[in-house]
């Protein structure tokens, strides 16, 4: 029977995105597993007898994933595919596997073909965020042995530098090195040369003729590429100005210069490397795709490039070198277009939503710079978090923030503050209601309301004043344009109507920055002649974890005793996470006295540091000084545990929201209060129950907990850069012996 070969991209992309399932899912699961094995030191899986298959299906994924992403991007053809997403994504995720046992030590793994494949996948798959992480697992400080024949040191080089390029770490150095790597390339290039052209010794004079002419032909192609990686780099560090001197190119023009020396590289592999040819290829796009993700490409307002030039500077800590896949797709759906009245920007938690909030504040600002900016935060600890970025960030823009203490009254000398100059008020929605019906000059014009948490919308009782609140100004202030940011709002389109009519914006982005998964966690069975048993995480099936289901990954070992006894399995658990020192650990309680008693219970498994923190000392003897005595924190706290509810103060909030951020609390025990909350980094959320507790009428009850509220949650898990990988579990035994269902 003949083979038919489809020609068509669209079937081509369907055929192959089917097979896709099969081995990403197995890719998937091997990963996960490999990951936590490092952490816990359980023994990494073995996929022998599976690399074969894996490397021969990617060359089917890769082959035709490139090539239709390099079509689409030149515009050749297009009609709805996202190769990216649906093959190369998952060609990545295999190359990451099969590559996971070189990083099993960090800093210590060395760059290879196989890892400069995994890295151009992991640029053309949108993966930036969690590409640079895996990145710092690999040791790019160290030069190649200069031992190598040229070709062979220069391609060595060459794909080092590409690498800094794409991991952008330590501000700036990665990129300076790399731009170092390739100058002296250039200076050892002449020497280098004359030693090629050496004749060969115990070869006829014909081959060595040919030998030294192959040598010659790779080191042609590997100069054009060394000029591309060094277009990427200094386009990245300078914009346009740094890519060609005496003349300003376009960002297209950037990538018709990167066109130009692939072209050149890939005529002269032509004749004497027919891997490097594809290899060029692969280069040629990922640079490109580098090029565009830099801000110096977009077309944007003269403001908002300023503010992204300032958090790009030499001096800025972590400047802004790239914007990842949902900014940049946020940018393209209009979201600075001064005529959308009212946005929806639903971006999962962790995306970059802040840096999009400043770029259309000052794009708003620049427009009409004598009314006010209003950012509306849910807490007094959020207020105070996104006030301090705001300074910090648009305060070299000459834009000034004041911050409204979130109370229901005005005090005398917060009036006169807010009598001042000043452009952008931050503020809770409680606290603008209050000065909206005083009549404060403050908020006398607005230009811009920004809603952070917008999902409160769906809240019982802080939803409905919102909902008012945001009513009132659309009356009130016609003028005003509104931008609501949150990580999921199943009803966007509604809401966005609502406030704009047909000037209204909904932008929704489905992506992640990192893997994550749920799991349950319980105690294995126990192995014949063992005094002990497994803890597990089993996945579970939903669309929100990145394993496939029924996943059993082990651990640890702990007691026999386990078995049966929600609350030992938790404890042990807790302890493995610790040891491992999988920092930001949060168990969710379903109530207050919960919550303080499971931190009671953890300090007892740990030990007190010799060596205590200073943060920690001093905010625990704060708080025995406002008790007046002993504080049912300080003593955790010297142990790196906390809780977290509503009846705290907020001064003890605020500080273990603070210490927490600063990675000075290790375990968290909190209730749902944690949703309003400010931006952890958490890397496993332990759920206790899917129920809390409340008071009404004197009396308590039991309630769900709103799926807003748990997912608002569990969506601080495996914060951007910190993390490659968040874990979500769920406490199980074999009997439910908890009241109401509580135990899951």
């Amino acid at each position: 029977m003949a083979v038919r070969l489809p020609l068509d991209p669209n079937e081509q992309v369907i055929l192959l995105s089917r097979a896709a399932r099969t081995y990403g899912e197995r890719a998937q699961e091997l990963y996960v597993k490999s990951l936590l094995a490092r952490d816990f030191s359980t023994g990494l899986p073995s996929v022998k007898g599976e690399v074969n298959k894996f490397e021969n299906f990617l060359i089917g994924l890769e082959t035709v994933g490139h090539d239709l992403f390099q079509r689409i991007s030149d515009g050749v053809s297009g009609n709805g595919l996202s190769p990216w997403k649906d093959l190369v994504w998952p060609a990545y995720r295999i190359r990451r596997t099969l590559g996971f046992d070189k990083k099993l030590v960090k800093g210590q793994s060395k760059p290879d073909d196989s890892l400069f494949l995994e890295v151009i996948d992991g640029i053309i798959a949108n993966r930036q965020p969690e590409l640079r992480f895996h990145l710092l697992w690999v040791n790019l400080e160290e030069a190649t042995e200069q031992s190598l024949r040229w070709d062979k040191y220069l391609w060595s080089e060459i794909r080092r530098a590409f690498l800094l390029v794409a991991r952008k770490s330590n501000g700036f150095a990665d990129l300076e090195l790399a731009l170092q790597i390739i100058e002296g390339l250039r200076k050892q290039q002449h020497r280098e040369e004359e030693l090629i052209t050496r004749p060969v010794d115990n070869v006829s004079e014909y081959m060595a003729r040919f030998i030294t002419h192959t040598a010659l032909l790779r080191a042609v192609g590997l100069y054009n590429l060394a000029r591309v990686v060094e277009i990427t780099a200094r386009f990245i560090t300078e914009g346009p100005a740094g890519v060609a001197s005496g003349r300003r190119l376009s960002a297209a023009g950037v990538k018709g210069e990167i066109d130009r020396f692939i072209f050149g590289a890939r005529e002269a592999f032509q004749k004497s490397d027919s891997f490097l040819v594809v290899l060029a290829g692969y280069l040629g796009a990922a640079a490109k795709k580098m090029v565009d993700t830099s801000f110096f490409s977009l077309t944007l307002p003269q403001r908002v490039k300023d503010l992204l030039s300032s958090l790009a500077g030499k001096k800025v800590e972590k400047p802004v070198l790239e914007l990842w896949y949902p900014q940049k797709e946020a940018i393209d759906q209009r979201l600075l277009d001064p005529t959308r009245t009212a946005i929806v920007l639903s971006l999962p938690t962790s995306a970059g939503k802040t840096l999009l909030a400043e770029m259309v504040i000052t794009q708003v600002w620049g427009d009409r710079p004598e009314a006010k900016i209003v950012y509306l935060a849910p807490t007094r600890a959020l207020v105070t978090q996104v006030s301090l970025t705001l300074k910090r960030d648009l305060g070299p823009q000459g834009i000034t923030v004041r911050v409204a203490t979130p109370v229901f009254e005005l005090d005398p000398v917060e009036d006169e503050v807010l009598r001042e100059s000043f452009d952008v008020l931050v503020t809770t929605p409680e606290k603008l209601n209050l000065l909206i019906r005083e009549g404060h000059p403050a908020v006398e014009q607005v230009s811009l309301v920004i809603v952070d948490e917008a999902h409160n919308l769906a809240d019982k009782e802080r939803g409905a004043r919102l909902e008012l609140l945001l009513a009132i100004l659309r009356r009130e202030r016609p003028d005003v344009r509104f931008l609501l940011m949150t990580p999921f709002m199943s009803n966007a389109t509604d809401v966005v109507w609502w406030l704009g009519d047909e000037a209204g914006q909904s932008i929704v982005i489905d992506w992640r920055p990192n893997d994550r998964i749920l799991a349950t966690l319980e105690a294995g069975r126990k192995q014949k002649g063992e005094e002990t048993r497994p803890i597990i995480f089993k996945t579970l099936e939903t669309v929100h974890s990145d394993c496939p289901t029924g996943v059993e990954i082990p651990i640890g070992t702990a007691p026999e005793n386990v078995q049966g006894s929600k609350e030992r399995v938790i404890r042990e658990a807790v302890k493995k996470f610790v040891q491992a020192k999988k920092g930001g650990i949060l168990l969710l309680a379903g109530s207050r006295e919960g919550a303080r008693k499971w931190a009671e219970t953890f300090a007892k498994d740990v030990p007190q540091e010799e060596k205590g923190s200073y943060p920690l000392d001093l905010v625990a003897r704060f708080l025995e000084t406002e008790a007046g005595g002993e504080h049912p924190l300080s003593n955790l706290l010297r142990k790196r545990i906390a809780f977290h509810h509503a009846g705290l103060s907020s001064e003890a909030r605020y500080f273990v929201e603070r210490l927490v951020e600063e990675k000075e609390v290790s375990v968290l025990c909190a209730t749902t209060t944690l949703a309003q909350g400010v931006h952890f980094p958490l890397a496993i959320a332990i759920i206790e129950s899917f129920q809390r507790r409340y008071r009404k009428n004197k009396r308590f009850f039991w309630e769900n907990i709103p799926h807003f509220e748990f997912w608002n949650i569990v969506g601080r898990v495996g914060r951007t850069l910190e993390e490659p990988l968040g874990v979500i579990v769920f406490p199980v035994t074999e009997k439910n012996t908890g009241r109401n269902g509580r135990n899951t």
